[in-house]
């Protein structure tokens, strides 16, 4: 198995958790505050955490975008 296939959907699932979370965020009234909060802290995390493998890994910038 090819080690890139791990890469790039360990990016498609981030990029899709990230999508989720941004939306949630954008429709704040579907959620209590302390839920917009966590939806808030996890995004951060997240996009840290995609940040952090784009800068160590040989990943195709593209499975991010």
């Amino acid at each position: 198995m090819n080690s890139n296939h791990g890469s790039e959907g360990q990016a498609r699932s981030l990029k899709n958790h990230i999508a989720e979370l941004e939306s949630r965020l954008a429709h704040p009234q579907h959620w209590t505050e302390g839920e917009n909060n966590q939806n808030a802290e996890k995004l951060r995390q997240l996009v840290f955490e995609r940040q952090r493998l784009i800068s160590i890994q040989d990943i195709d910038l593209s499975d991010f975008n």
